[in-house]
């Protein structure tokens, strides 16, 4: 089995191994999903499915909720067309969080993607993939898939009335370059297509999606692994890939290159011509590599897609080890000047084509009863427009209803657009009040003076009890004041790695943490402070909050010049682990390992060692090579992510890389826990534990054959348990 879900019902004696390559076998012959297959196959329970599903994937079930009763504000938020496209179903929306659904497998990367351009935290749940569509289009409407019915299921519901007009600008291609199949089977292996059977393919694609995807498929047939990269103003993006690796294309798309540093795109982006031949030596180049998942390829092919004189998206593509025919390259080249022609084809015809949709009937005015004023009618807001639309997007534009607050605009790639969000704050707890008021009940306490009093209490005494009341109901000038004065003495703990509760530390960090969300902004203003100790108190104060919006100016820290503090923000934002844009704040720190700059890059190996971030490790490999500072960074990093000590030798990593960059990390601690070296062996121990109680004790200094026996008493509870780290 390859699926973890077929995986993990064989381990659970749900399925039996030949009732899996049945489902195996009927994915990749029909399409359609694997949870799919199930239930039209009979052998999972409809009921039975989405807590499997939830164990599977980590994710969270949704609740019946979601499907009975989804939020309407949450629907005029989310585009139609992303959530057809990706069946993405958004049901609640609270503040910026947008609660969505998502079949299985979900797609994280393709979340953050979307949660980023919509400006909003989206916090995915999975559920079966019919249950999926059939709200998607009780939602928005539309017609059923193409899919039979599953049996065993109820029939979908009645798609609910639209209340929002949709104008869908037909422009050249949807949200992402997802890539429609271009047929049925594995595309994981080349199509075996001769030059005329791929243009004939090519003529035959519905759209530009369609058309890349037919790119790929035909660069299959003469390289190992092949990738699509769009050409943005603000830098080249990874959109698709097809290789042995199945998850090559939502590696892809975790790839954004910055236009003043291109790497291996530099060349083809100048020159509008093909570059062929070693990989060029530079960290972006490193960095796009190991992003890949490509190590040490012999010969790279960058090719660009003209559209007129401008380049519309580049072409990557690798044989491994092999060297590169040039009867390969004849064969794709004159496909890929095909393609340009095929886009620009498409983008006269949609331009030309293009026509608006009109939207359903706005509801018939009601009138008030009598006496009762009728209410004014809202201006209609502008609709943000773009000029000649780029290739990339499709554009959905609400129309203006009356009463009605929300709208979106999807923007192109090209010149991305601000969303427009008209909100509707809450203010929560805080009470609003007029200024006469505020000031006929001005509050007689004297806040610095109670702080002092605070921080000279004694610990769990009634005084610091009655103070720490006092400040309680103080406000945000209280916590202004409390935040001023940290860090105080300072009882126990004193940094994260201590695992010590941080209102536990000392009275002001116990006031500070009571303050709640009145202290955010005066806890981010503290994060510039000289004082590098009041930073790291901020740090773990701005943790411990744990509010999704601080996550950024989190991480900026672990550029620190002092040590102490850069540690503390990567243990702030591991702390921060399960938050939606977590994903996307590591991966940002992730790239100044190819910032070119030694000692920004040293930082951020530091900073990844303590996340224990398995995708950095192929680019910590390429800085094997570096020298210095960075070199020793990087190894200290390598050990610490992978608990394996191969030293600064770049061959040795690589060679252990490509056995087990398949292998979940916690294969890579299960190995560690053999290692000739005891400090390895308690640290893997130590961190196996925090995800459970294993079945028996594992004494990292005892005997080597009890060491082994208790390690595969580990291993198989593990596998029995579903964990993950």
């Amino acid at each position: 089995m390859t699926d973890p879900l077929l995986d993990r019902l064989v381990k659970d004696g749900v399925l039996s191994p030949d009732d899996a390559s049945r489902v195996a076998e009927r994915v990749a012959r029909g399409g359609g999903s694997v949870d799919g297959a199930l239930l039209e196959l009979q052998l999972v329970s409809p009921a039975r499915l989405p807590e499997i599903l939830a164990r599977v994937t980590g994710l969270p079930a949704p609740p019946e909720a979601a499907f009975t009763a989804p939020d309407a504000r949450a629907r005029r938020v989310f585009p139609a067309k992303v959530a057809e496209r990706h069946a993405i179903a958004p049901f609640a929306l609270e503040g910026r969080e947008l609660s969505v659904v998502t079949p299985y497998p979900p797609d994280t990367s393709l979340l953050d993607e979307i949660g980023i351009t919509l400006s909003l935290h989206l916090r995915a749940h999975v559920a079966p993939e019919w249950r999926v569509r059939a709200l998607v289009r009780q939602l928005y409407g539309g017609s059923p898939s193409g899919r039979a019915a599953v049996p065993g299921v109820p029939a979908d519901p009645a798609p609910l009335p639209l209340q929002v007009e949709e104008v869908v600008a037909p422009v050249v291609a949807p949200f992402a370059w997802a890539g429609p199949d271009a047929g049925p089977g594995d595309e994981t292996r080349a199509p075996g297509w001769s030059p005329e059977e791929a243009r004939e393919a090519l003529a035959a694609a519905d759209g530009p999606d369609a058309a890349i995807r037919v790119a790929l498929r035909a660069a299959r047939d003469r390289f190992a692994f092949a990738a699509a990269f769009g050409v943005r103003r603000d830098g080249v993006v990874g959109q698709d890939a097809l290789g042995v690796d199945p998850r090559a294309r939502e590696a892809c798309r975790r790839i954004a290159v910055d236009p003043a540093s291109p790497g291996l795109f530099g060349p083809p982006l100048e020159t509008r011509a093909p570059y062929l031949g070693p990989p060029p030596a530079d960290p972006v180049t490193a960095a796009v590599l190991s992003g890949l998942g490509r190590v040490s390829p012999r010969t790279v092919l960058v090719a660009p897609v003209l559209l007129g004189e401008r380049v519309a998206c580049l072409l990557y593509a690798d044989d491994d080890d092999e060297p590169v025919s040039s009867g390969s390259l004849g064969e794709l080249f004159p496909l890929l000047g095909a393609l340009g022609e095929a886009l620009a084809r498409m983008i006269r015809e949609r331009k030309s084509g293009a026509e608006v949709a009109p939207g359903p009937a706005a509801p018939a005015p009601v009138d008030p009863a009598p006496g009762t004023p009728r209410p004014a009618e809202p201006a209609a807001r502008p609709v943000p427009t773009s000029g000649d639309p780029s290739p990339g997007r499709v554009a959905i534009r609400p129309g203006p209803v009356p009463g009605e607050d929300w709208s979106v605009v999807e923007p192109a790639r090209a010149e991305p657009e601000p969303l427009r969000f008209a909100v509707d704050v809450d203010l929560g707890e805080y009470e609003v009040i007029s200024a006469g008021e505020a000031l006929a009940t001005a509050r007689a306490e004297d806040l610095p003076a109670i702080v002092e009093a605070l921080a000279a209490s004694q610990r769990d005494s009634e005084d610091r009890r009655e103070l720490l009341a006092r400040l309680g109901s103080g406000g945000p000038e209280a916590a202004a004041v409390l935040v001023e004065r940290l860090p105080g003495p300072v009882e126990a703990g004193g940094s994260l790695e201590s695992g010590i509760p941080v209102e536990a530390w000392g009275p002001i960090f116990e006031g500070v943490a009571a303050a709640g969300g009145a202290a955010e902004r005066p806890l981010q203003a503290l994060l510039s402070d000289p004082d590098p100790e009041r930073r790291r108190a901020a740090l773990a104060l701005l943790a411990r909050l744990g509010v999704p919006g601080t996550l950024p100016a989190l991480a900026a820290r672990v550029q620190d010049d002092d040590p102490g503090v850069a540690a503390e923000a990567a243990r702030a934002v591991a702390a921060a682990r399960g938050s939606p844009v977590h994903g996307t704040t590591v991966a940002e720190i992730r790239r100044a390992l190819a910032s070119g700059r030694p000692v920004k890059a040293s930082r951020a190996a530091r900073a990844l060692a303590i996340l224990r971030d398995a995708d950095s490790v192929p680019v910590l490999i390429h800085l094997l090579d570096s020298g210095g500072e960075l070199a020793e960074a990087a190894s200290d990093a390598l050990t610490a992510i992978t608990l394996q000590r191969l030293g600064p030798d770049a061959i040795r990593w690589i060679a252990w890389w490509r056995e087990w960059r398949a292998a979940p990390r916690a294969s890579w601690l299960f190995q560690a826990l053999a290692s000739p070296e005891p400090d390895l062996r308690r640290r893997a121990a130590a961190e196996l534990r925090l995800a459970g109680d294993p079945p028996e004790p594992y004494d990292p200094d005892g005997p080597e054959a009890e060491r082994q026996r208790a390690a595969r008493s580990w291993a198989s509870w593990w596998r029995e348990e579903g964990l993950a780290l």
